[in-house]
């Protein structure tokens, strides 16, 4: 598995999105049966969307890290997503406190979620500050991009705004 982030191809090789992906099977054979058997049919749905939204997010939140407005839409969409699917663990747990006390299978993917949580968040720094470094018309004053066209740039001296020649 690549170490950087440079080195990275493909959004399944990051392992916040292994890691989503794999607590999304957990709930999808483990906790959504379960509901279906004692009869919380819209539970079951509600938080099998919710565990099944935050990979697909992930995944465009990497497609799209390296243009103007990046991956942060994205990448917050995903936290949300988390957020919610937090929430329809705890309440699919307090339906099953009495009938299984000692399956502690809701804490531990409640923990697994706060953890991603914490890692897209750090995702979304690194990816931020990584566009930031990276030199290139998006980020290029009007100077650098006259520069890049191969134009002059008028100087403020001469009148008005900065713009580019067209010759």
């Amino acid at each position: 598995m690549p170490s950087t982030l440079d080195a990275i191809r493909r959004a399944d090789e990051l392992s916040v999105y292994q890691q989503v992906s794999r607590m999304a099977t957990l709930i999808d054979t483990r906790l959504i049966p379960r509901l279906r058997r004692h009869g919380a049919l819209d539970s079951a749905a509600r938080l099998y969307r919710a565990s099944r939204m935050v990979a697909p997010l992930i995944a465009v939140g990497f497609t799209r890290r390296r243009r103007l407005l990046g991956c942060q839409p994205f990448l917050y969409q995903a936290i949300e997503a988390c957020h919610h699917t937090i929430a329809e663990l705890s309440r699919s747990r307090d339906m099953f406190r009495r009938a299984a006390p000692d399956d502690d299978t809701h804490e531990l993917l409640v923990d697994a979620y706060d953890a991603a949580i914490h890692q897209l968040y750090r995702l979304i720094d690194l990816w931020t500050a990584q566009r930031q470094r990276a030199p290139g018309p998006h980020r290029a004053g009007m100077g650098t991009l006259a520069r890049l066209l191969g134009t002059p740039r008028t100087s403020p001296d001469e009148g008005g705004p900065l713009h580019v020649h067209a010759d």
